[in-house]
């Protein structure tokens, strides 16, 4: 691909989904970009772990910055 996943569904209109709208009744969280803290994760035992992480550990090394509110 020569685009980002993001940019990819962000060139679709919210209809095209057709197979997401068959399985969940609202898509905008499905289809919208999400957070992911990839420097907290170092180890698999904690992508078992069932709790959020703070705030702060969503903060981004190769950005500088952590998520907002």
């Amino acid at each position: 691909m020569a685009s980002s996943f993001d940019k990819l569904v962000n060139n679709l209109e919210p209809n095209q989904f057709e197979n997401l709208k068959e399985q969940f009744n609202d898509i905008e969280l499905l289809i919208r970009k999400g957070v992911f803290p990839y420097d907290r994760f170092d180890s698999l035992e904690k992508l078992s772990e069932i709790n959020l992480p703070l705030k702060k550990e969503f903060f981004s090394k190769l950005v500088g910055y952590e998520i907002t509110d």
